[in-house]
């Protein structure tokens, strides 16, 4: 490194002139930079990177067991109701551990109920019937 006061030649790592003493200008390193590159991944690993979700055992059989358990309640059907009992049963016996099998099979055990009733509470109005005409 070159003194400016002096002109003489010192060595790099030296602060002050060996010659006249004056304190060296250290030169100031600029920082190398370099601008991140950035690598799209292959076009195959995109995919790969994302896993497909695990499947349950029988979650299509409880859905359906909860869906018709809730119309055999509405429409008060007892095919659908046991229809429901039995995909809520088959849900159950393959490992599935929510909760919508258990509803179907509810839902459907009083769907059929519901029917029973009515088949019960209808029959004997039409038999109460049948017999007031048969007086008149």
């Amino acid at each position: 490194m070159i003194c400016k006061n002096c002109g003489f030649d010192n060595n790099d790592q030296a602060q002050f002139c060996v010659s006249c003493g004056t304190p060296l200008e250290q030169p100031v390193e600029q920082p190398n930079y370099q601008q991140p590159t950035y690598q799209q991944q292959p076009y195959n690993n995109v995919y790969n990177q994302y896993q497909q979700p695990a499947k349950v055992p029988g979650k299509g059989f409880a859905i359906t067991a909860m869906v018709l358990g809730i119309i055999s309640l509405c429409c008060v059907h007892v095919i659908v109701g046991i229809l429901g009992i039995i995909f809520g049963g088959v849900a159950k016996s393959k490992g599935y551990r929510g909760g919508m099998a258990t509803a179907g099979i509810v839902c459907g055990i009083i769907g059929v109920a519901l029917w029973l009733i009515y088949v019960v509470f209808v029959g004997e109005i039409y038999t109460e019937m049948l017999e007031e005409l048969m007086y008149y």
